[in-house]
């Protein structure tokens, strides 16, 4: 959980690491012990963590200050003993950004508690509070793009989970879990282009600029059990899930901005108010076939029932039914402690909104992720409804004499969408008021393939040095498509991009046993975007420095350093998954604190 917990986007746009990430600690919290690692999700095993303590109360802080005017604050205060544990995590993120209205304020609050009931038996209490509020965080290669008029707010108000765990014998466990969903958010958007299609007669689309009000609140309830049963050589999960709840949206478009009397009425409101509905099956077995050999096999099935258009107004009612059953395999070969070989291959259906991260199914296998709120940049194509993902990948671990330590992956992802869009159709021909354009559905499809790969080194150079290097080549397509639209020789219905992005990381440590060390890592980014307009190839390199002090018995570090001392801004296209960068150089405060 703390490794992927190290992937997310720290402002929660990008989500494609956000199942997995909750899905691992919500496993590791309802199956540890009451008095074994403190619940809290800010805290990871280091050293700076003091795992399996107990009978004890603890704070834990950790601050960080960007040149920019960036805070981020993580406080965690944590106690356990034999029979109760507890944690209170808040997360709280402000940044200015680096262009007009890339600010955001967020506030996180996690309320964690687990008792002992008997010795077969403990419960789990989860209580999420968050309110978000920001402006266009949609990633850009050209900055100039960006929306100076859009805003948004979030708020969950709470996200309320109870999970049961019951060990029937040793290697027999029952979870059950149950919860309340809900969440509310609101956009505001000037001058935004809304698709105007000319069907009478057939002209070229074009985007009217309207000003949008747009609210949706999500409520629903959710219900899982699954059962855990190992053996010497056999483990098996099995499990169903039932989710229910509904959508209240609704979208009010204001016309003035498009300049086009006698086009459309001043003030258009569309409204959606859709139920939704998810159930789902699985079970995986795992069969250790030899010592050091592995095999997992599954397959699950879902079914979803989700409104058909309440995200991109003007909105419709009606619902989709989208059901499908994905099959699973995974292996892990390890015949030495010095050499492992990893596969996958997954099939699966994604959720609605965050019905897909409150789940007890395995969201990895072999150490690869199986599910994803969405595998395409949310910056091309908005949030996303029932995609259907397809997964594969291959990894090799090594430790060699040398102290040297070698991770190689590779990666196949495959994601297929289909959305319902708004848009206004105008038949010209039409006497007024009949000829003012009418809001309307079409069916917006999406197609994307992304191929990776990944090499890791560590090195120990000596007992105070420390070397590391990665490498990652990314390859991502896209293709979407407006198959209803009328086609005319200028437009076409189909749009296809691509891209290739190259990373190079290196981190060369230094650490002295009296608790100084200094660190200097680089980060070399390379796109390039073959026949995709209007974005450009990019190539730029950022270098950061750092000194900093650990306290004795482990209290605490302090680390200050300088960010991207290149002073190099960069224009990357979103359609590579990419981390956001510093665009100018800063200093980097962080202090840790542990009480």
């Amino acid at each position: 959980a703390s490794s992927y917990n190290a992937l997310r986007d720290p402002t929660r746009f990008n989500l494609r690491n956000e199942t997995v990430w909750f899905n691992e600690h919500l496993l590791a919290s309802l199956l540890a012990p009451t008095d074994a690692a403190p619940l809290s999700q800010n805290l990871s095993q280091n050293e700076y963590s003091r795992l399996f303590a107990r009978d004890r109360l603890g704070l834990n802080t950790t601050t960080e200050y960007f040149g920019s005017g960036e805070w981020h604050q993580l406080a965690s205060q944590v106690g356990n003993s034999a029979r109760l544990s507890y944690a209170l995590d808040l997360d709280y993120h402000s940044k200015p950004g680096f262009r007009p209205n890339e600010d955001f304020t967020r506030i996180e609050w996690y309320t964690r508690a687990k008792a002992q009931l008997t010795p077969q038996d403990s419960i789990l209490f989860l209580a999420k509070y968050q309110e978000f509020e920001g402006g266009d965080l949609f990633q850009y290669a050209n900055l100039s793009e960006a929306r100076t008029d859009y805003r948004a707010r979030d708020s969950q108000k709470p996200i309320l989970l109870a999970g049961l765990h019951h060990e029937w014998s040793p290697g027999s466990h029952t979870l059950l879990l149950a919860g309340r969903l809900q969440d509310r958010q609101r956009v505001e958007d000037l001058a935004s282009g809304q698709i105007v299609a000319f069907v009478n007669p057939a002209q070229d689309p074009l985007a009217a600029p309207m000003d949008i009000r747009y609210q949706t609140e999500f409520e629903a309830y959710s219900a899982e059990a699954s059962h855990i049963l190992q053996s010497e050589h056999h483990t098996t999960v099995a499990g169903v899930r039932f989710q229910s709840g509904d959508f209240d949206s609704t979208a009010i478009l204001d016309s003035t901005p498009s300049q086009a009397p006698g086009v459309f009425d001043p003030i258009i409101t569309t409204a959606s108010n859709d139920d939704f509905q998810r159930s789902a099956a699985y079970a995986y077995h795992t069969w250790e076939i030899l010592p050091d050999l592995r095999l997992t096999g599954g397959l699950s099935y879902d079914r979803i029932t989700s409104p058909r258009n309440f995200r991109r107004p003007p909105l419709a009612s009606g619902e989709n039914e989208t059901s499908q059953w994905s099959p699973k395999a995974a292996l892990v070969y390890a015949p030495t402690a010095a050499f492992a070989v990893r596969g996958l291959y997954t099939e699966s259906l994604g959720g609605v909104s965050y019905d897909e991260s409150i789940r007890l199914e395995p969201t990895q296998l072999a150490g690869f992720p199986q599910s994803f709120r969405t595998l395409i940049s949310e910056s091309l194509i908005g949030s996303v409804e029932s995609p259907r993902h397809r997964s594969a990948g291959l990894g090799i671990d090594l430790r060699l004499p040398s102290r040297t330590y070698l991770s190689t992956e590779a990666t196949w992802l495959d994601s297929r969408v289909d959305q319902d869009l708004g848009y206004f159709a105008f038949d010209t021909f039409r006497p007024f008021p009949e000829a003012l354009a009418v809001p309307v559905s079409t069916t917006r499809t999406h197609r994307y393939s992304e191929r990776g790969a990944r090499l890791i080194a560590n090195q120990i150079l000596a007992e105070e040095w420390f070397l590391q290097g990665a490498y990652q080549f990314t390859r991502s397509s896209l293709e979407s498509s407006f198959p209803n639209l009328p086609a005319t020789p200028a437009f076409e219905r189909t749009f296809s991009s691509d891209a290739d992005l190259h990373t190079l990381r290196g981190s060369l440590l230094y650490q002295r046993a009296d608790g100084w060390f200094s660190r200097f890592t680089t980060i070399w980014h390379r796109q390039e975007n073959p026949g995709t307009a209007p974005a450009t190839d990019e190539d730029f390199a950022q270098l950061n420095v750092f000194v900093g002090y650990r306290f004795p018995r482990h209290l605490g570090e302090l680390t200050v350093g300088v960010l991207n001392l290149t002073d190099r801004n960069y224009g990357l296209s979103p359609l590579t998954p990419y981390d956001e960068l510093p665009r100018e150089r800063m200093v980097y405060v962080r202090l840790r604190l542990q009480l």
